[in-house]
Order: structure tokens, then C-alpha cells, then sequence
């Protein structure tokens, strides 16, 4: 994934030094991971919702399937 991130400010141009990253699929996975981390549970889901389809995301605990109990 490339991603521009601002890493500095020039005084003197008054605008921002940008680098274009390209961040390797795990390395993206763990900043993820650390991103959620730092939230709660009702965070996470108001993120989730507001930035993405109900396509893209999928209970894994399967809430409807009552019979594997």
C-alpha cells in the first residue's frame, strides 16, 4: 500500500516535507491492529460503520447459527 504521510514542516517554503511510503501488507496489518487496539469496543464499531460497507465486514461468530451450541 503507498501511502503520502507529511513527515516535517519547511519554515522557511511554509508547507509540509511529504514522503511516499510503501507499506508492506503485514506491516499495514500491524498498525491496524494497534489503531483498534487503542480503542474500545463501541469505538471500533462506530469506526467501522461510518468508514465501510456492511459488505466489507463480517461477524466471525456467526450470531444467527444457534444449532452449534
Amino acid at each position: 500500500m503507498k501511502i503520502k504521510i507529511a513527515i516535517n514542516y519547511d519554515e522557511i517554503r511554509k508547507e509540509e516535507v511529504v514522503v511516499l511510503a510503501n507499506l508492506p501488507e503485514g506491516k499495514c496489518k500491524e498498525v491496524l491492529v494497534e489503531f483498534f487496539g487503542k480503542m474500545k469496543y463501541k469505538q471500533r464499531r462506530k469506526w467501522l460503520k461510518k468508514n465501510l460497507t456492511e459488505i466489507d465486514v463480517y461477524r466471525l461468530d456467526n450470531p444467527d447459527d444457534k444449532n452449534n451450541e
